[in-house]
């Protein structure tokens, strides 16, 4: 199965630093996550010499660049905040386009008072749009199990309800798992849309009261029962690693990848 690590592991780590390191703890891909202020420089101001650099660098190396993940929200009943989210996804379309890479990243964010069905609708129209701006390309667009969305059966009722071959599914195993989604509840709802997924072990603090990111085998979370979903259902996309704020990139980055090869052969 393949591995990824998503940049917020190393924000001040440019793309030679960022490929290295995928190669010496035994990575597949690399997930960048723009708009942060990172050091990479893959965002929309890039040029199309760079993404072409940017994009030849990773085919040398032999990792692929498995998701651009955005900060853009969806799940707004807001016209002209939805019409600069459109305008906003064309351009990473096109930035993905020129690095070769196949996914966004998505989220629907935190959502106004009001009954979900009317959510669902609001948020599945506004999707629509966007997966409509990646028809003709090899892009697709993921939304997330995140904030609002976190219960898997959300995330599955927009993809039902939009019914759009250019949207699909992250999931995020933590967060379901968070919100008492049993991981064979959320594999059942998001079954046949996912196509990038997140790990990250994490460990309750305070008696409960918050989570806090682990070492990948220390904390409650059995990343094995996912992995072998996915290993059952031929799964070839990326389990991208997570983590930030955390400092000692290396550190994380080697043990998720030894323990999750560990797993990989335990399933």
């Amino acid at each position: 199965m393949k591995l990824s690590f998503m940049t917020w592991l190393c924000p001040d780590w440019d793309v030679k630093q960022i490929l290295n390191a995928a190669k010496k703890y035994g990575y597949d891909g690399v997930e960048i996550r723009v708009e942060s202020n990172q050091k990479h420089g893959i965002e929309l101001a890039a040029s199309k010499e760079e993404r072409l650099a940017t994009k030849k660098a990773f085919a040398d190396a032999g990792i692929e660049m498995s998701c651009v993940a955005t900060s853009l929200q969806f799940a707004i009943p807001d016209e002209s905040k939805q019409k600069g989210n459109i305008e906003t996804i064309k351009k990473y379309i096109e930035l993905c386009v020129d690095t070769g890479c196949p996914y966004i990243r998505v989220f629907g964010g935190q959502t106004a008072p009001g009954e979900i069905k009317g959510v669902v609708s609001f948020t599945a129209d506004a999707l629509i749009k966007a997966a409509d701006c990646a028809k003709g390309t090899e892009v697709e667009i993921l939304l997330e199990t995140h904030d609002n969305f976190s219960q898997s059966v959300r995330v599955a009722e927009v993809l039902k309800t939009a019914k759009h071959p250019k949207l699909n599914a992250l999931w995020d195993v933590m967060h379901p798992f968070r919100l008492l989604d049993s991981f064979s509840y959320a594999y059942s709802n998001l079954k046949g849309y996912i196509k990038h997924l997140h790990i990250h072990d994490g460990m309750y603090l305070e008696n409960g009261a918050k989570m806090d990111i682990c070492l990948l085998g220390e904390g409650v979370i059995d990343h094995r029962i996912p992995m072998k979903f996915m290993k059952e259902e031929k799964f070839s996309g990326h389990f991208s690693v997570e983590i930030i704020g955390k400092g000692e990139p290396g550190k994380w980055l080697e043990q998720y990848a030894k323990k999750f090869r560990g797993y990989e052969r335990e399933i």
